[in-house]
């Protein structure tokens, strides 16, 4: 799109972002009888692979294989169908030069691509189909009005004109950041804090599955930092203290979060009043900007039984390895957005807040290896906890959702964040708010609405 070649030439930092999705398509051989299976003649018509493409399989092939040579037929059916709708496919461009590094960074996301995911697991249901392991993703946009509407016809557009399916090996993941630009460390640190606070409250937007997804491990429950790193611990892999992004902590910020920790100030950073900064709503309940329609969402509680079901439920058919071993007692808000906070350099985010391979909010993109390594292209947060969805309006909403809090997080003015964080704090210890409450405290006011209407209906699979 336009705006995207805008943002490549601006050489500013402007808010971006771009999803990805993940399906199961149907699919049978031109030549098969449809399958009768309840509850399909309403559902879009699975997709016709020609025979031609079969008859051209190696005779060495598997026969539980064959299928697979039928992948590449529908990840084109589908990038045409986008590409005739006015969603502009990826293509292979002319060579971009790495001394216009904003250009760079973002040459591979110009357009839509589909490809296939291996982490996505077939169906269990209707076993007499082929299914396609499909994982779509949108260019990186500017934020606007445009771009999440683009999202939301593209869903629609695919899940009414081909037979999909989403389970709990599918996910959907934002990448929130500025185009081809690193975040300052200040504001790195701020995006960190603000998830880790509400972490607990943004899962009551996803089916809690997801708290056990091995894509997806809980940075507030999983992570290093909540089995107690300390950011002074981080070492490069030389062994020194030498890293990107070196910068002073916020100290206003510092100050009122360390107090609120429970550890003393040894001097005053700044002329701000502490009592000022710390009154925020610590002793009163949040008021939401409109009537809510139901009652609040309070945080789950999980016994054993509970944990282990939905361990089965998340690994749905994959052969995933263990999670990071959970912490036996919250870490609380403070604790870990005091860590976020005196980070002194990039890299040291993402070794706090690491869960093996995935965390649920990553950050992978600042670190060390990541930094040093030019070619790197990356300049994201990502946002990986949302399950996949068929919904084009969910997946608008979510999206706003996520470049909400990012953008939030790096403007909001120190006495409104502290107060978002002491309401998540009230939260976690089971006070009257919730992530309604939170959307809307950020001004994310029709978002809350929406996932407000989400949680009451129990639409959190769709």
């Amino acid at each position: 799109m336009e705006a995207q070649k805008r943002l490549s030439r601006s050489g500013q930092s402007q808010r971006t972002f771009g999803c990805e999705f993940e399906w199961c398509v149907a699919f049978l051989w031109e030549d098969e009888v449809t399958p009768r299976s309840g509850g399909t003649a309403k559902l879009p018509p699975v997709i016709r692979v020609p025979k031609r493409i079969r008859d051209e399989i190696p005779s060495h092939a598997p026969k539980f294989k064959r299928h697979v040579y039928a992948f590449d037929y529908i990840l084109l059916e589908i990038a045409r169908t986008l590409d005739q709708n006015g969603l502009s496919v990826q293509t292979i461009g002319g060579p971009v030069s790495i001394k216009d590094l904003p250009q760079y960074q973002l040459a591979p996301f110009r357009g839509w691509k589909v490809k296939t995911d291996r982490t996505v697991q077939a169906p269990e249901e209707y076993p007499e189909f082929y299914w396609c392991p499909v994982e779509v993703t949108s260019p990186a946009e500017l934020a606007s009005d445009e771009a999440f509407g683009a999202v939301s016809k593209a869903i629609d557009l695919l899940t009414s004109k081909y037979w999909m399916r989403v389970n709990p090996s599918c996910g959907f993941h934002v990448h929130v950041g500025q185009g081809g630009h690193l975040l300052e460390l200040r504001e790195l640190r701020r995006v960190a804090g603000i998830l880790w606070a509400a972490d607990p409250l943004l899962a009551c937007l996803h089916p809690p599955e997801r708290r056990f997804n091995y894509w997806a491990q809980s940075i507030r429950e999983r992570s290093i930092l909540a089995h107690g790193a300390k950011a002074d611990s981080y070492t490069t892999d030389e062994g020194d203290r030498t890293y990107h992004g070196l910068a002073n902590v916020e100290k206003d910020l510092f100050q009122a979060v360390t107090a609120k920790a429970g550890e003393e100030i040894a001097r005053t950073f700044s002329n701000l009043s502490l009592g000022d900064v710390l009154k925020g709503s610590s002793d009163t309940s949040y008021v939401c900007s409109r009537k809510r329609n139901g009652r609040r969402i309070f945080l789950p509680k999980y016994t054993m039984e509970d944990e282990s079901r939905l361990k089965r439920v998340a690994e749905y058919g994959g052969d995933c390895a263990v999670l990071e071993p959970k912490v036996r007692s919250d870490p609380g808000v403070f604790y870990g957005v005091k860590e976020l906070l005196s980070c002194q350099g990039w890299p040291v985010i993402p070794f706090l807040l690491e869960a093996t391979r995935r965390p649920n909010y990553s950050f992978t993109a600042y670190t060390q290896n990541r930094l040093q390594n030019e070619y790197s292209r990356v300049r994201t947060v990502e946002f990986r906890e949302a399950a996949g969805t068929m919904s084009g309006k969910w997946a608008a909403t979510w999206a706003r959702i996520c470049v909400g809090i990012y953008d939030w997080a790096v403007h909001a003015p120190v006495d409104q964040y502290l107060a978002v964080l002491n309401n998540c704090d009230r939260a976690a210890k089971g006070g009257e708010y919730d992530v309604v409450d939170f959307l809307d405290q950020l001004g994310l006011s029709v978002e809350s609405a929406i996932a407000e209407q989400r949680c009451n209906s129990q639409a959190l699979w769709d």
